[in-house]
């Protein structure tokens, strides 16, 4: 078992990190990762464990590093900024007063984002097809993020898991 403050091996993309445990909600994430494993690995009888999908990562992950490399690069950067909004705003945002445990909230919001991503489109056709100067106040490519975030914020509450 994992102590505060030691650190575990974590494989994400390319890459292994040392990953330090230095609160409750990396404890309990990898306390549970490794209960799945044991799970997984008592179900499958010491049998190969290694997936189809596995295969193909690693096989992907050799021919791309660069681009593979970056696409993980950018998702850990979007997650890292999509914990600091949520520190700084919270879920309240995102579902007007509602709850992920009501069918018609749920609606709402995803009706609330659609109008957010209209109005990210809107800027983003603005930005590179009708303008010739560069933005002052926010880039393409954050118009970009903001667009792939609200994408996976979407389908977070689509799945009631948001808030939770």
């Amino acid at each position: 078992m994992v102590e505060r403050n030691e650190t575990f091996e974590a494989r994400h993309g390319i890459g292994r990190y040392k990953v330090p445990v230095e609160n409750d909600i990396i404890l309990a994430a990898f306390e549970y990762s490794m209960k799945k494993i044991k799970q997984y690995n008592e179900k499958t009888k010491g049998e190969n464990t290694m997936t189809d999908l596995q295969k193909l990562i690693d096989e992907m992950e050799k021919k791309y590093p660069g681009m593979l490399g970056e696409f993980a690069n950018i998702s850990n950067y979007q997650y890292n900024t999509f914990v600091e909004k949520q520190h700084d705003y919270g879920p309240g945002n995102i579902m007007l007063g509602g709850n992920v445990e009501n069918d018609e909230d749920v609606k709402l919001a995803l009706k609330g984002i659609v109008i957010r991503l209209n109005d990210k489109i809107n800027r983003l056709v603005t930005l590179t097809l009708k303008g010739d100067k560069e933005p002052k106040n926010e880039s393409v490519l954050d118009t970009f993020q903001d667009i792939s975030v609200y994408a996976i914020i979407a389908q977070i509450v689509a799945n009631k898991k948001w808030g939770k």
